[in-house]
């Protein structure tokens, strides 16, 4: 799925630095498992526009 976007799609709307972070299981994750993934996301997001 990152070799799709990182070289068919971003690319063309001027996305280079392109970066991937999988959270997995969703579904069976605890309250806790998915604040962590949210701070993680906001850590990843806040790196990108640095």
């Amino acid at each position: 799925m990152q070799k799709i976007w990182a070289a068919c799609v971003l690319p063309y709307v001027g996305v280079t630095d392109v970066r991937r972070v999988v959270f997995r299981t969703v579904t069976d994750s605890s309250h806790e498992a998915r604040a962590t993934w949210l701070r993680e996301g906001r850590h990843h997001a806040a790196a990108l526009l640095s």
